[in-house]
């Protein structure tokens, strides 16, 4: 097969406009393998996959489903079932990662959280070329045969074999490279991961094309608990960064298992590279696209570590977690949701256009709350939450808030350019966003932590409207029609939290109770300034999830 030349003339032939690139997100990671650390191998990896769809009709995986996806209504009633089991396992997560980190923060140093932002940092980079683009391809065929899951599988697997070497044996060059000795032995824990992930990786995605949400959830619910119960056993023994890594093993090596028996499919003793080739495509292109994406949005993690030190790293990391924590939530489950159904409407404009307002503006009404309350009740939340010990990252937090809820919109963008097949301007778009932030993040280094927070912050609201214009062209969407979806709820959250902050000034009252009066008043203040500024499409959108709530 490897002489054979019409199969390296199917993989390097050149870059269509019909190829499709798989979506990158611009907003930092979070490692869902790891509900506290950063990055994602899953669905925050930056993959910019290329790839000119293979319509073959040999066979269609989970056909009742496929079937059932092409009626409108029918798509849209699995899309909101999918956000509710999503949401389920979301929230799990958020809480039992909001309780382990009050737990660890208090045993672990911000060292040890640096160390483990660095590995995480490594893992995910490795993983961009964990599959060459081959999950996110079946994931966008109409139909997938056979000789083309079963010869992923293996491909998915190998590399996964392969990459777990590649850093174990590398592990003291990569921890001389960030200037942090401590890095080697925690980073080799961390690589069986990647096999992992290469194991799961194809029943994953037969499961995300058919809509299956509630096998994904339940992956990820019980690798939560498991995550979490091994994370604070060792802790508890003494163990500091090797608890992080290992809650980050447990639940990748947890999830997969279920996602291997919810699948219920198995592969065959088969590997063809003609099968594979479709699939693959130009995978050079694939991981070099991912990489550049991966780094213009995790590129702060060594630049931190190197400018500053490890400890600034450290607080980075665990800002990141204590607004990751409930923003994943919302946004990983957009982002698995969104992009198969957006593949669905990629020939009907006019659906796709109202989808991506009423989507955007779901997304800003539940994710403003978050933001700015997050923004709002920093100080009393960190002191209780984390302790005393972590006052320094009050400010980043409230950076990172803002800079979450703007950069909703480009996880968005990309589920959309995945289904137009918008390539070129994909790729140089991750080059050009990837120079232009890291030249930022470099500059503003000198100045500090809460400085490079900023820089990020600013970068995003210069990036994010260009990107935000772009995708509506390709849908024929106006810019001013998502402006004003957004706008009103986003303004509601900047009314809630002026408020909140007003309420927490209560002079010699303790943090708990400054904590609790911010929480609670705020869920006073969002749903009266929601109904005052924002009825119209509030009382759509409820109205919509009880019909919903109601057919399923």
């Amino acid at each position: 097969m490897l002489t054979d030349a019409s199969f390296w003339g199917k993989l390097f032939q050149p870059l269509g406009e019909n190829s499709i690139p798989f979506p990158t997100s611009p907003l930092y990671g979070v490692h869902e393998r790891c509900p506290f650390l950063l990055t994602d191998f899953d669905v925050f990896s930056p993959y910019a996959f290329f790839l000119r769809p293979d319509f073959s009709k040999v066979f269609s995986a989970f056909p009742s489903e496929m079937a059932l996806m092409s009626q409108p209504q029918a798509l849209k009633s699995t899309a909101i079932r999918g956000v509710g089991w999503l949401t389920g396992a979301k929230i799990l997560r958020s809480v039992s990662a909001l309780v382990t980190l009050s737990i660890m923060s208090r045993f672990l140093p911000p060292e040890a959280f640096g160390l483990a932002g660095l590995i995480i940092f490594m893992t995910g980079l490795a993983q961009t070329f964990g599959d060459f683009g081959t999950r996110l391809a079946i994931i966008r065929k109409d139909t997938v045969n056979e000789f083309e899951s079963s010869s992923a599988f293996w491909f998915n697997l190998g590399l996964g074999i392969a990459l777990t070497s590649l850093c174990y044996v590398f592990a003291p060059q990569i921890s001389i490279a960030f200037g942090a000795p401590g890095l080697t032995e925690p980073l080799r824990w961390a690589t069986p991961i990647f096999a992992l992930v290469g194991l799961q990786s194809t029943s994953a995605c037969l499961l995300e094309r058919a809509l299956k949400f509630r096998a994904l959830a339940m992956s990820e619910i019980l690798g939560t608990v498991a995550g979490a119960v091994v994370a604070v056993g060792l802790v508890l023994l003494g163990y500091g960064v090797g608890a992080l890594v290992a809650q980050m093993a447990a639940i990748s090596a947890v999830s997969t298992g279920v996602l291997i028996l919810e699948a219920r499919w198995r592969p065959k003793f088969y590997f063809s590279l003609d099968a594979l080739a479709p699939l693959l495509h130009i995978g050079v292109w694939a991981s070099l696209g991912a990489m550049v994406t991966y780094l213009g949005a995790n590129l702060e993690r060594p630049i931190l570590a190197g400018l500053l030190s490890v400890t600034a790293l450290g607080y980075f990391t665990m800002g990141q977690q204590i607004v990751g924590t409930p923003v994943r939530t919302i946004v990983q489950v957009v982002q698995k949701m969104m992009m198969p159904v957006f593949s669905k409407m990629k020939d009907d404009n006019d659906r796709a256009s109202r989808a991506y307002v009423d989507t955007a503006h779901a997304l800003f009404f539940v994710m403003s709350p978050i933001c700015f309350g997050l923004l709002a009740i920093a100080e009393p939340m960190v002191r209780v939450v984390l302790g005393p010990n972590w006052d320094p990252i009050v400010p980043v937090i409230g950076g990172l808030s803002l800079w979450a809820l703007v950069s909703v919109l480009s996880d968005l963008n990309v589920s959309v350019i995945v289904a137009k097949g918008h390539v070129r301007f994909q790729f140089w778009w991750s080059i050009f966003s990837m120079a232009l932030t890291t030249l930022a993040i470099i500059f503003a280094a000198r100045f500090g932590l809460v400085a490079v927070v900023l820089t990020r912050l600013g970068m995003s609201m210069i990036l994010v409207p260009i990107f935000t214009i772009y995708t509506g062209r390709t849908i024929d969407l106006n810019l001013w029609k998502v402006i004003s979806a957004v706008c009103r709820p986003a303004l509601c959250g900047a009314v809630m939290a002026a408020g909140v902050i007003g309420v927490l000034q209560i002079p010699d009252s303790s943090e708990v109770l400054r904590l609790i009066l911010g929480i609670g008043s705020g869920l006073i203040i969002y749903p009266l300034a929601a109904l005052i500024i924002d009825r119209r499409r509030s009382m759509s959108l409820l109205s919509a999830l009880k019909n919903a709530r109601r057919r399923s």
